[in-house]
């Protein structure tokens, strides 16, 4: 028997547009990742995200967002995509109480009584599901979350951070309409594939 971990995101300021991803682990680099994913799903980032306190993005939490240390390797992505990680308030479940429902929206939808055959066969039924709830009427806004989902002013994807997951060394940034920078992203994606 082995741990799941599923990451929940959830954008718009009224209504929770949710996306569950279920990795292999909880390392920085799958952290990333997950955001990368998250990111083409909406199409597009915010401005600022907000964040338990989890390792992934803060090493050492003060009482001042400003006196902790965040994670380097976040950090950079970060800062690569130009969003402001917002660190919740400790102890503080209302900080965050969009997230914290779509989880128990997502354990009670979702989760109860699910089959699957692999990790990649669960990712598939989840991202299915969400696709499924974001495409319907929404019973408290009585708005559609895609719908919504365009009014929100999400920074477009221009381009994307590829980095090689062994070793976490940053191989090449590249820019999505630079059709030679396309093909090295294929080629870097391939062999990362293949190790």
């Amino acid at each position: 028997l082995r741990s799941i971990y599923a990451i929940s995101f959830a954008v718009a300021a009224m209504l929770c547009i949710p996306l569950l991803l279920i990795p292999s682990n909880m390392s920085t680099n799958t952290l990333i990742r997950c955001h990368q994913n998250a990111f083409r799903y909406f199409g597009g980032y915010p401005e600022e995200i907000l964040y338990d306190n989890m390792k992934q993005v803060v090493i050492k939490r003060l009482l001042k967002q400003e006196d902790s240390t965040l994670n380097r390797q976040f950090e950079d992505f970060a800062g690569f995509y130009g969003f402001k990680p917002i660190l919740c308030r400790p102890y503080r479940g209302q900080t965050k109480g969009k997230v914290e429902r779509t989880v128990q929206f997502v354990r009670d939808n979702f989760m109860v009584g699910i089959k699957y055959n692999s990790l990649a066969d669960l990712n598939g039924q989840a991202l299915a599901w969400c696709n499924k709830v974001n495409g319907k009427v929404h019973a408290t806004t009585d708005e559609v979350p895609f719908e919504r989902l365009k009014k929100e002013g999400l920074s477009p994807l221009s381009r994307e951070l590829i980095h090689e997951i062994h070793n976490r060394k940053t191989f090449e940034i590249l820019e999505k309409n630079d059709r030679f920078s396309r093909q090295i992203f294929l080629r870097i994606d391939f062999c990362i594939k293949r190790m």
